[in-house]
């Protein structure tokens, strides 16, 4: 049992081995045997002394009888005859055994190696099966000798039969290999295959005792020996030539009705394909039809050997393929070889390749038909069959051109306007693409002059940060979702277009008036408010539209620019809003342009500065920190607030290098006023990190610079960042910074989708309440339920909870009685700047709010109804 079941694994083990390294071992074994019978031999003299030859014109006829080789096509297969067995015939009767095994190996080498340029592997095995079979034919024939003469009838039976045995070892190896590589064997075609060789080595074996009888009885006049086989080999080739050449006209016309008589133009293409390939036995053959225009997409036809056709297959023409269409434009069918047929072939390696041009009725190129690969030992291929390919791909371009395959032409048509369709839609929604919508607008400007159109264009407000938070799947989820709303808001012949990222438009055509188009964008901010359920979580999204009007006749380009500046100015107006357009919103948008252009001038030539708004401790109104807000004191404009200059950077990517400074400028003024001793001890100077910051690498070094060259403390360096931040960084970077001995500060807390596992997960020491919840705390007892379950979430997980946007006495009393000791807001002061800073550490009392002038509202809070961006501070905080 042990036995059958080792024998069992040893085949299983065999079977897992590739084929070529199958055939390898095969050979091997062969050589092996080979030289095992050849040393057997060794010391043998000739076998008569009758006969005789020099070893160098035996290594010649072994080389000429290897190439003087006959292809007969028998049904799927081409087979090789030679008249190999000459020589060998003369080398039985003529020299040694080894003489003869080494003719025989050096010869064949030469025929096969380096005329017909055999891969290594086949080129090996068949030198090592030809020693092998010429090693047994000689013993065969020497056993043969010894019972009678050896120039009569027995030594010439001995031969005949040691060629026949030959043969049939031959035939056994090679069909080994073919199973050890992997293929079929048809044991009825091997039938018919032994038997034509064997009729094939008769005839041989005869011719080559006719040359040893005539060299035994006339050695002068020997060479006349070999007129015999060459007429007999010349006749025979060219009888085999005619009955080719026959074949194939039969085929050529098969192709062509066949071509002419297909209801269709796949069918048609296909089999024109197939008969080429069949008539040159070739690898593969193709049909390429060029796309009107000359450039961009063709439509392919190939048949394989093996494997399923191709037809009508669109495809990317390549300029190999290009440049070869336009060699046979102008030269008619061509040969290929070597580098320039595997340039266009569609296989790994092209040895040779025909194409012929395909014509159209004018006369011009309206495809190729290109034939790869000829396949076995049949050579390469010839000029003959250039101009078969040629005369096959005239009978195509007739069939393209008749006109007589309308319904293929039809797909044909179909299948480019399915490609247009394409090129003028947005591949996620299915809306028309900026370039479709631009057509719409012009068409409907380009109508019935009575009619008004108007432009919506519209932006999905902080889609970055559903992006950031929940992955790009799920905002894609919510484009699709958005796209679908606007389908469901607009009218069957308004367009609805996405003309990129998480910006879509709306073309309302035939409206009665402007305020129709503002009733849709109202209703189009009220409909996309709506939360949407994304990967397990509610998520609302608000909207900002520019509306454009126009009349018929005006610029389709102005009134799209028109929109866009709309919709630019509602984002700065708060966002999830409207706006229509007026002409100074043009005037804003260049001037933002012209912001964008010089904002790396700005950081360059040092025309940012900081403000500092304090951070307080509530319950003592004393200051214990200061979060530093970049402004841009443009040489024209004046200050310029970060809401304006800051996203320009985000985009641009010069945010690294502003943050650096801003990182910079920050920490050497905290390092000056730590060493003033009007500084409290618990002072921290808190600056914020953008997206781009974090994420990139070079964060860390950059803040250990920025402390290490200020002899900054680092516990006085909090750095904040945002929900949607934490959510899209690595652990591992939010560590690396703590491990420098910074805090970090989590901003706007409660505006993003992150879950509370993200404040356990990440080394979180600041919790900064968004300003939306402290100015819930007008309305009673539930605007202080959630800020209340905020402050318990940060007393929980031992984090500090600051609340920004401190605006009124009322709030800042209601964030005492609920246990928030640390805040930020106007209430208090706004951003200062650093003389401002200095003399409030000189005199905190400045800020106390005893010494303040209240103007009292009608709640009895205080209005700080003023400008936010860059008061003076005294005008802040003194009487």
């Amino acid at each position: 049992m042990a036995t059958k079941v080792d024998g069992q694994t040893r085949m299983k083990d065999w079977l897992r081995i590739p084929g070529p390294k199958r055939v390898w071992i095969l050979t091997v074994m062969i050589a092996a045997a080979a030289g095992a019978i050849a040393l057997s031999l060794r010391g043998l003299p000739p076998v008569g002394d009758r006969v005789s030859i020099d070893w160098w014109m035996l290594v010649f006829l072994v080389w000429a009888g290897e190439l003087t080789v006959v292809h007969l096509r028998l049904r799927r297969d081409a087979h090789s005859f030679s008249m190999s067995e000459i020589p060998i015939i003369v080398g039985l009767f003529a020299v040694s055994p080894l003489a003869l095994i080494g003719a025989q190996f050096v010869g064949t080498a030469i025929a096969l190696g380096l005329n017909r340029r055999q891969p290594l592997v086949k080129l090996s095995f068949n030198l090592a099966q030809f020693s092998l079979v010429t090693a047994v034919q000689i013993v065969l024939f020497r056993g043969f000798a010894v019972f009678g003469d050896v120039y009569g009838a027995t030594g010439w039976l001995g031969a005949i039969v040691a060629l026949l045995v030959g043969s049939v070892v031959a035939n056994l190896l090679i069909n080994a290999a073919i199973t050890l590589s992997g293929g079929d064997i048809n044991q009825k075609e091997l039938m018919e295959v032994a038997v034509l060789v064997a009729l094939a080595v008769a005839m041989n074996a005869g011719l080559g005792l006719v040359v040893v009888a005539i060299m035994e009885r006339a050695p002068d006049i020997s060479w006349l020996a070999f007129i015999p086989p060459v007429v007999l080999f010349l006749s025979y080739r060219a009888y085999v030539g005619q009955r080719q050449e026959r074949s194939r006209l039969e085929a050529l016309y098969d192709a062509t009705r066949e071509l002419h008589s297909s209801p269709q133009l796949e069918s048609a293409l296909s089999a024109a394909a197939a008969h080429a390939r069949a008539m040159l036995e070739a690898e593969y053959a193709e049909i390429l039809l060029l796309p009107g225009t000359g450039t961009g997409t063709g439509l392919r036809t190939v048949a394989f050997q093996t494997g399923p056709t191709e037809v009508m297959h669109p495809t990317e023409i390549a300029p190999d393929h290009w440049s070869a269409i336009a060699k046979v434009q102008n030269l008619g069918a061509q040969l290929f070889s070597g580098s320039e047929a595997d340039g266009f072939s569609v296989v790994s390696s092209s040895a040779d390749a025909v194409m012929a041009p395909i014509l159209g009725e004018g006369g011009e190129v309206a495809g190729a038909m290109l034939v790869v690969n000829r396949l076995g030992d049949t050579g390469k291929f010839e000029p003959g069959d250039v101009k078969l390919v040629a005369t096959l791909a005239a009978q195509v371009g007739v069939s393209v051109e008749n006109g007589r395959l309308e319904d293929s032409l039809a797909a044909v048509t179909e299948l480019k306007e399915e490609l247009r369709h394409q090129a003028l839609h947005d591949s996620l929604t299915g809306l028309a693409n900026r370039a479709l919508f631009a057509e719409m607008v012009g068409e409907a400007l380009a109508g019935d002059h009575t009619k008004k159109v108007a432009v919506l264009f519209l932006d999905l407000d902080d889609f970055k940060t559903v992006n950031d938070s929940l992955g790009h799947a799920a905002g894609d989820e919510l484009l699709i979702v958005v796209a679908e709303r606007l389908l469901q808001l607009c009218r069957g012949n308004d367009v609805v277009a996405r003309l990129g990222g998480d910006e879509f438009a709306v073309l309302l055509t035939d409206i009665v008036n402007l305020a129709s188009a503002v009733d849709v964008a109202a209703r189009i901010i009220e409909d996309l408010a709506i939360p949407v359920y994304l990967d397990g979580k509610m998520v609302s999204t608000n909207t900002s539209v520019g509306i454009a009007y126009g009349l018929s006749g005006d610029a389709p380009s102005q009134l799209m620019r028109n929109a866009d500046a709309a919709m630019y100015a509602s984002k700065r107006a708060g966002k999830a809003t409207y706006r229509v357009f007026d002409p100074s919103m043009h005037t804003e948008m260049v001037r933002r342009l012209e912001l964008r252009a010089e904002l790396k001038t700005a950081i360059d030539e040092s025309q940012l500065f900081l403000m500092y708004q304090p951070l307080m401790d509530v319950t003592n109104e004393r200051v214990i920190g200061f979060e530093a807000l970049v402004r841009w004191q443009h040489p024209t404009a004046g200050v310029i607030a970060p809401l304006d200059f800051v996203p320009f950077a985000e985009e641009s990517g010069l945010i690294v290098p502003l943050g650096r400074w801003v990182l910079n400028e920050a920490c050497r003024q905290a390092g000056i006023w730590r060493r003033s001793e009007h500084t409290p001890e618990t002072f921290a100077m808190h600056v914020n990190l953008s997206p781009r910051q974090l994420q990139n690498p070079a964060i860390i070094h950059d803040v250990a610079a920025a402390i290490e060259s200020n002899q900054l403390d680092p516990g006085m360096l909090t750095l904040e960042i945002t929900e949607s931040v934490l959510m899209h960084s690595a652990a591992s970077r939010l560590e690396e910074l703590k491990a420098l001995g910074v805090r970090l500060a989590l901003d706007d807390f409660g505006t993003g989708y992150s879950s509370l596992s993200y404040l356990d997960r990440f080394p979180i020491d600041v919790l900064k309440i968004d300003r939306s919840f402290v100015e819930r705390l007008r309305d009673g007892a539930d605007g202080a339920l959630l800020l209340r379950a905020v402050l318990k979430i940060a007393e929980t997980l031992e984090m500090e909870a600051v609340a920004e946007g401190i605006e009124t006495i009322s709030q800042l009393g209601r964030l005492r009685d609920l246990g928030c000791g640390r805040g930020q807001g106007f209430l208090f002061a706004k951003p200062l700047v650093g003389r401002e800073i200095d003399q409030l550490l000189d005199d905190p009392s400045l800020l106390s709010l005893d010494r303040r002038p209240i103007d009292t509202d009608a709640d009895g809070d205080s209005n700080t109804e003023s400008d936010p961006g860059t008061g003076p501070f005294l005008r802040v905080i003194t009487n």
